[in-house]
């Protein structure tokens, strides 16, 4: 009886084992892909998938320019219905699987972007390798432009755009999401998604051409509705509480050139919404602190009114870049992208039962006061310039 017992238990495993390994794919059957593109063709109306694969036996061997024969990426293209009918045709033409698990980026064209992202991000928070953590951006035009550029410093080029983007975050210019978090905003009703802008720009000193991060690309819902320039990307960083401890360039008042860069050791933003008179006001703080970098001018920063007035100053400039983002975001745009649904809800949820269906409406009209308040802790060792 012992043994008739042992002998179905050592069946009963190997069938979890055989059952548990039906569909593996062997590593030589995979394309790993690293950079996928989403692109709606105009005259067909279909969309077009651009897949960056890794070339695994040329990573050791490929120059630092992404191009050629020995190229550390290939670079293909299909065009169809869904992403899963383009990814059939790219399996075809690759006679392997592609494997989404190691994607680190996903760059929607333009045009796609303004028709609606939800049937793409779909795909990809449904698939098994859960490439949802891959960062989203939006090209300036066709996102397969992105995916074939070459930099002349990487092998792998999407490790470049990987790296320009986390390093956009370290000078406060533009701010980047993933499709996780932008599935949830647009699965939500209190806040709309954003992210980087990407495009392809020729440098006008040695004429070739470079990836840049530009704008942030605003949507309502999951379409796009706009562009946020610099000086207003930064204007929303401050109010979104991501601007951390980017860099301020200003100057002294009365200084026509910017000749201090200010280094914020700590930023908090705090989104604090009231009730007057049966209206709801939204009132945006803003406190930091940072330390003086670097020092170009004739400015003798040795008295406490000095300090004063250059903290003023600087104050002063960050409250116009939330102002300006605040015009362009509830003025030209007319979507919330700063989380305000979100914060009314979280106060005043009976208020916000209210106005949640015509939410679209009342944003654009809602009251704002900015209060910033920028301290410099360290002038550095120098009392007066050189």
């Amino acid at each position: 009886m012992i043994k008739r017992m042992a002998f179905i238990l050592l069946l009963i495993m190997s069938f979890i084992v055989v059952t548990g390994c039906w569909d593996r794919v062997e590593l030589n059957d995979r394309a790993f892909i690293i950079a996928t593109g989403i692109d709606k063709d105009q005259e067909s109306g279909k969309m077009v998938t651009t897949l960056q694969v890794i070339v695994p036996e040329k990573i050791d061997t490929a120059t630092k320019k992404g191009g050629g024969e020995n190229a550390a990426v290939q670079i293909v293209s299909a065009k169809g219905s869904t992403v899963y009918e383009t990814l059939q045709y790219i399996k075809f033409e690759l006679m392997k699987k592609p494997y989404f698990q190691h994607n680190r980026i996903l760059v929607i064209g333009e045009q796609a972007a303004k028709e609606g992202v939800t049937p793409y991000l779909n795909f990809f928070m449904r698939t098994r390798e859960g490439p949802e953590r891959s960062i989203i951006l939006v090209s300036k035009g066709n996102a397969s432009e992105i995916l074939r550029w070459q930099s002349d410093v990487k092998k792998i080029p999407a490790d470049y755009i990987e790296g320009l983007v986390h390093g956009e975050d370290i000078f406060s210019m533009t701010s980047t999401e993933n499709i996780h978090e932008f599935m949830v905003k647009i699965s939500g009703n209190t806040t709309s998604p954003y992210t980087s802008g990407i495009e392809i720009r020729k440098n006008e000193e040695s004429g070739k051409e470079e990836a840049k991060v530009t704008e942030t690309a605003a949507f309502k819902k999951d379409k796009l509705v706009g562009w946020l320039n610099l000086e207003e990307s930064k204007g929303m960083q401050w109010i979104n509480n991501e601007f951390g401890t980017g860099i301020i360039e200003t100057g002294y008042p009365e200084m026509n050139n910017e000749n201090i860069i200010l280094k914020m050791i700590k930023s908090r933003t705090e989104l604090k919404p009231k009730l007057k008179d049966g209206k709801m006001i939204m009132t945006i703080e803003v406190k930091g602190e940072g330390n003086i970098e670097e020092l170009k001018g004739n400015v003798a920063l040795n008295s406490q009114k000095v300090i004063g007035n250059l903290e003023k100053n600087i104050s002063t400039e960050v409250k116009n870049e939330i102002e300006n983002c605040l015009k362009q975001a509830q003025k030209t745009l007319k979507t919330d992208i700063f989380g305000f649904g979100e914060a009314i809800h979280s106060k005043y949820p009976k208020e916000w039962e209210k106005i949640e269906g015509h939410w679209d409406d009342y944003f654009p009209g809602m009251d704002v006061e900015v209060n910033v308040k920028i301290k410099i802790r360290n002038t550095g060792m120098l009392i007066e310039p050189i």
